[in-house]
């Protein structure tokens, strides 16, 4: 006999997505929003996705699986913090190597690259520091997979990308254009465990609430 289980509400907030814990095997799933703020809704943070309208509801079929939250422990960058070099990763012209950062300090369009194992078709989760951003934007895919949404100012940035099939270069990082300068540091990767739903906030911090059947 079936039974609803009321999993923990997720506060979200407007700046980062947060992947939707759903940790015991579930037949379905309704997620409640309750508040007066709208939220979205992806597989991966591409741009595209979907709205949950406030005080909605939606339902899905999970058929006796679980929606994961946590990344794997492993992260599988290569010396992503710059320490005293570039090694493991590719600087095509106009990047280089300076004081424990990749800098696109020059002209050129091509990424700056490094070969990663990776799963085609699962989520990982990449986080990378912009310490300086101060023309145009970058892009991050992975396994030839699609491009994440354009960061563009010094930030930390958190993507979770579905990888493509691609064998070589698995992680690009590109610059919009000619002209685009940025340096970046602090780069990780972990593979998510499991299937995968992310939420975030249209506005404001709204109450996601989450029954399963099980």
């Amino acid at each position: 006999m079936r039974k609803i289980k009321v999993l923990a509400p997720i506060t979200l907030s407007a700046t980062a997505w947060t992947p939707i814990a759903v940790n015991v095997p579930a037949f379905s799933v309704a997620l409640q929003l309750r508040t007066a703020a709208d939220i979205y809704l992806c597989h991966e943070t591409t741009g595209s996705y979907w709205t949950l309208k406030s005080g909605s509801t939606m339902t899905f079929d999970l058929e006796g699986i679980n929606l994961a939250n946590a990344p794997l422990s492993t992260n599988l960058i290569t010396n992503g913090t710059f320490t005293g070099n570039a090694n493991g990763w590719t600087l095509p012209g106009g990047w280089a190597y300076s004081s424990n950062e990749a800098r696109k300090s020059g002209a050129g369009t091509t990424a700056m690259t490094q070969s990663v194992a990776v799963t085609p078709g699962m989520l990982y989760k990449i986080s990378m520091t912009w310490t300086a951003l101060t023309v145009g934007s970058f892009t991050v895919n992975l396994g030839g997979g699609n491009a994440s949404e354009a960061m563009a100012s010094a930030a930390t940035y958190v993507n979770y990308l579905v990888a493509g099939r691609s064998t070589s270069p698995n992680i690009s990082i590109l610059p919009a254009g000619d002209t685009t300068r940025g340096n970046v540091d602090t780069i990780t990767m972990y593979k998510m465990d499991g299937q995968f739903l992310l939420a975030k906030a249209a506005a404001a911090t709204p109450v996601l609430e989450i029954l399963a059947l099980i």
